[in-house]
């Protein structure tokens, strides 16, 4: 048996335009040419603008959290957060994704341009919250990380109890960021 690795340094797009590629694609019946263009989504993902609609949010916790069990608790946290009444949310952005989106989404309060309460991650349940490390102390379902920047605790969604532990957090970080 003989095994032959090659690296590809190329984009997606650049690789479907190799004719040879086409070719194959072609005789397995496949389409030929190059894969149809996505347009980057707009709606949200400017950070000075902020997702549309609880449909948008919902759509975006659903996709990004697709193989996370507990997608419906990261859904019930973003939903009593932004019943706060002055928080929205902002899909992160990226240049190297199909839909120019991120893995994650911010909760903001509407009169500060700059700075989250929460970053929530829908993909494994994960809440990095505005806080010193300090005030993870006592939790069942947050801990201190290692961050040198102002997000140093985080939660994991694993129970609806961890969700309420969550909200409170973020409701001091809403304070803070308030204030």
């Amino acid at each position: 048996m003989k095994l032959t690795t090659t690296d590809i340094e190329m984009t997606a797009d650049e690789i479907a335009q190799i004719p040879e590629l086409q070719d194959l694609i072609r005789r397995l019946g496949g389409p030929a040419g190059p894969p149809p263009t996505r347009e980057p989504r707009t709606v949200g993902s400017d950070p000075d603008t902020p997702a549309q609609g609880a449909d948008q949010i919902t759509e975006f916790i659903r996709l990004r959290g697709r193989a996370n069990p507990n997608v419906d608790l990261v859904e019930e946290f973003v939903r009593r957060v932004i019943g706060f009444g002055d928080v929205e949310a902002f899909l992160g952005t990226s240049k190297n994704t199909p839909d120019g989106l991120n893995r994650y989404l911010m909760l903001k309060h509407m009169n500060h341009r700059y700075g989250a309460i929460s970053y929530v991650h829908p993909s494994n349940g994960s809440i990095n919250h505005r806080l010193e490390r300090s005030r993870s102390a006592g939790r069942r379902y947050s801990e201190a990380i290692n961050s040198k920047d102002a997000y140093q605790v985080r939660t994991f969604l694993t129970e609806r109890a961890a969700v309420d532990e969550a909200v409170a957090l973020a409701e001091e970080a809403y304070r803070i960021v308030r204030s």
